[in-house]
This record gives C-alpha cells, structure tokens and sequence, in this order.
C-alpha cells in the first residue's frame, strides 16, 4: 500500500510539472525573477490602480502587464468564471473528539493532511462557510500568500480556517483543474505576492484574486491541461487512501498484540 501511495505521489508530480510547462510555454508567460524592481509610476496609474503607492505593487503590475502582452493571449477575468470567492466566516472554534476534520491554510499543503487534523464541531459558528468541496480553488491569504490547492474527494467536506481563500469555478464556464494550474505557474505567484499588503501580517483578499486574468489557451492545450490536473488531483486523493489503509493496518495489528498479553 504504501508503496503504491508513494508511485502515484510521483506521478501526480510529474503531472503537475508537465501541466505547468506546457501552460508556460503555450502563453509565453514564465513571470520575472525575484530582484529588486526599480521603475516609475505616474499619477494617473497610481489612482487607477486601488490608490496604492506601495513600488511592490505598482512595480509588480507593471512587470505582470508586460508578460501577458508579450504572451498576446486571450484573457479572460478571473471574477467572471468564479460562481464565488470568498473567505470563511471567522469565530470561535470548538474541537470535539468525534467531528468534521479541521484544516488550517499551512496544514492544507501537507499530504494527507486529514491524517492529524484536530476535529472541530459541526455546530461551530460559521461552519458551513468552511466546509469545502470537491474541486474548490484554496489559496493561502494571510502571512504566507499564494500557497494553491485543489479540493480532491479526500478533503472534500473537511473544514478549512478563514486564512484560506475560496475560488470556486463555474464549471459551466471553466474547467477547475484548468484555473488551479494557472494559480500554480510562476507568473500568477508573482502576481498574487505584487498584490499583497500589510506592514506586519501581509495578506491578500478576494477582490485582488477576482481581478487577475488567465490566459485562454488553444482547445488542444487546454484539454491536455486539464487531463492532467484531473489526474494529479485523483492520484493525491488515492495515494492518501492507500496510507490510510497501510496505517490503520498496522494499528490494528499494533492492537492485536498489545490485546493477547
């Protein structure tokens, strides 16, 4: 079991690096590198642009304006292919011993993260609102931003903390799997960190996230994207069964011995 957990962890890697690749090099968008950025920003742009006069920002838009031009891609707003994006509502939480899985934005990125999640009640305030679902969009808005999951079946119905961003697509519109490798390319994480804001605790907010555009791909590309992050998505999911299943076993054999001295 825990064998053929770790075989389709590798795949779903090599997955996401393929997907990735071929989004970059089909939209000419490979981002910049992390330097210092030194530039000008006029009046007018500055009262354009959310009246920031942060040079991270200004500077950073500047830097991404000129990526997707140089991409000459279709661009389509993230806002417009969004049913929702929203933050959970905050509150006080209440862990129980038997409850949903809790999940907070650092321990959303581990694999199997349900393993050693702390389970909170069902009757919390606010827990519908941090209840996610299969396919959902997470992004990590406080801190550390722009950290990118994709729900699979093994999340689906955990609850996740308000420091967590909530992108869900209109699948109607847009494929999910398609949206979450653009998140995931080098270009939307410059982006997303030009963004943030904050003196001491930075973070980003939905409205940010809704403004930035994706580039539309050939239907060739795009189906091959979503192929694979569909099956990066699933072969996480199942990896994480199987080592549940390995590590239930083991307990339950731990079990069996401790019970016959």
């Amino acid at each position: 079991l825990i064998t053929e957990s770790a075989r389709l962890r590798e795949e779903a890697d090599a997955a996401l690096k393929e997907s990735l690749k071929l989004f970059e090099d089909a939209s000419g968008e490979h981002g910049f590198p992390h330097e210092t950025l030194t530039g000008r920003a006029t009046y007018r742009s500055i009262c354009a642009s959310r009246r920031r006069m942060d040079a991270q920002y200004q500077l950073g838009m500047q830097r991404v304006a000129a990526a997707k031009q140089s991409g000459g891609c279709e661009q389509v707003r993230i806002g417009d292919v969004a049913k929702r994006i929203f933050l959970a509502q905050r509150g006080r939480r209440t862990y129980v011993k038997n409850g949903l899985p809790f999940l907070s934005s650092s321990d959303m990125m581990l694999f199997n993260a349900k393993r050693s999640s702390k389970p909170i009640s069902k009757a919390t305030v606010g827990i519908d609102s941090m209840i996610v679902h299969e396919n959902d969009i997470l992004i990590s808005c406080d801190g550390t931003v722009g950290n990118v999951i994709i729900v699979g079946h093994d999340l689906s119905g955990a609850a996740v903390s308000h420091h967590a961003l909530r992108v869900v697509v209109d699948c109607d519109k847009i494929s999910p799997c398609y949206v979450f490798a653009y998140f995931k390319t080098a270009l939307a994480r410059r982006t997303i960190e030009s963004s943030a804001y904050g003196s001491v605790i930075v973070t980003i907010n939905a409205d940010y996230i809704a403004d930035m555009t994706i580039p539309m791909l050939p239907r060739k590309t795009y189906d091959r994207i979503v192929s694979l992050i569909s099956g990066y998505k699933d072969k996480l999911a199942t990896a994480a069964d199987l080592e549940n299943e390995a590590i239930d076993a083991v307990e339950a054999e731990i079990e069996s011995w401790q019970g016959g001295v």
